[in-house]
């Protein structure tokens, strides 16, 4: 299956495991290569929603942050999404975040119908219903929480895990938080974005050291024979003219600033929790967003219950939030937001640290 970005993969997903007898195999289209960061792309959105640059500025930056194919280069749904495919072993090891144009991803493709084959006509009949059970869902979330990912995926895998018969809610991704410490800072839970993560060591270097650390199952089906250990090396082509793949070891850390040991974490815990809050309506349970320890995350978002006036801003809505910010920016107003749908500080429009409750979309 072709899943990239977004409600796709979690769409995709849940849609297997109704076919549970059919092995499955997902490719990934790998990120763009990196274009303009996302530090000064947030920056000329925060100037335009504040009126201090014009359209033509705002486009040329959007262009040049989305210049080719492949996925955004922040650490978003997307993303997220493909990191969460390498931990529950539905990818050809290593295919997250290798760019669409290289040679290695065309390689890595034709790898995945040959899994998918090897699966089928092997000895090895593998169905999706088979790797996808509650080791693997909590591999999913272990690596969701070290990463500092996405956490629409506190939606989205709550019914990934329904679809295949298991029951998890926020309370359990609660408590992983608070053993599952965080290895990785990539934007905007960092400055590196998802190349740059994948430069450091990318998701096989977080998979092998929560392995290591006897935080993620080992003992899992994946789609790969040598199961879950597999997913700990990176793949290169063999050698010049040759196509055939070979996967090393990843080594040590790379670069120190995104990615780091689970002896040497950015955080001891995954930065989730659940908190319960007096809101001006009522008092209702959310969570605070993975990514950022939540003593220090400021006038981040808060995720709550579905049906909720923030579960309503989800989709279709979304992309007024950017009238909803310029609305709010100017003289005299506090001008940080939330942003509903994932509840990292990915939506700043100044420094100031104003009330972000009265302001919000939600609250809008």
């Amino acid at each position: 299956m072709l899943g990239i970005c977004d409600k796709i993969v979690p769409g995709l997903l849940i849609g297997a495991l109704q076919f549970g007898h059919i092995p499955t195999v997902f490719v990934p289209g790998g990120p763009m290569p990196s274009g303009l960061s996302n530090t000064e792309k947030a920056k000329v959105r925060e100037q335009a929603a504040q009126g201090l640059v014009g359209r033509e500025a705002l486009l040329d930056a959007e262009m040049k942050a989305y210049h080719s194919p492949g996925t955004c280069t922040f650490y978003g749904t997307a993303n997220s999404n493909q990191m969460l495919m390498e931990a529950m072993g539905l990818h050809v090891p290593g295919s997250a975040f290798v760019l669409p144009e290289a040679e290695l991803r065309a390689e890595l493709t034709r790898e995945a119908v040959r899994t998918a084959l090897d699966m089928v006509k092997g000895r090895r009949f593998t169905p999706i219903g088979r790797i996808v059970d509650e080791r693997c869902i909590v591999n999913a979330m272990a690596a969701l929480l070290a990463t500092g990912g996405s956490t629409n995926h506190l939606i989205h895998w709550v019914a990934v895990a329904r679809a295949a018969g298991i029951v998890i809610d926020w309370n359990d991704f609660d408590r992983l938080s608070d053993v599952v410490p965080l290895l990785a800072r990539v934007y905007p839970n960092g400055v590196a974005d998802v190349n740059q993560f994948q430069a450091a060591g990318g998701p096989g270097y977080v998979i092998r050291e929560l392995l290591d650390a006897g935080l993620m199952h080992e003992d899992v089906l994946t789609v790969r024979e040598g199961g879950l250990r597999e997913y700990t090396r990176e793949p290169a082509i063999a050698a010049r003219g040759d196509r055939r793949l070979a996967w090393s070891d990843i080594g040590p850390s790379r670069d120190d600033s995104v990615v780091r040991p689970a002896q040497q974490p950015f955080s001891a815990t995954g930065g989730l929790e659940a908190a319960h809050r007096q809101s001006r309506a009522q008092r209702d349970q959310g969570v605070r967003g993975a990514g950022r320890p939540a003593r220090d995350r400021g006038a981040s978002a808060h995720l709550r219950q579905p049906g909720s006036p923030a579960g309503r801003l989800q989709g279709r809505r979304a992309r007024s939030r950017r009238g909803v910010r310029g609305a709010l920016a100017g003289p005299g107003r506090p001008t940080a937001c939330r942003n509903c749908t994932s509840s990292r500080p990915r939506w700043r429009c100044c420094k100031a640290r104003a009330s972000a409750s009265r302001w919000s979309p939600t609250a809008a």
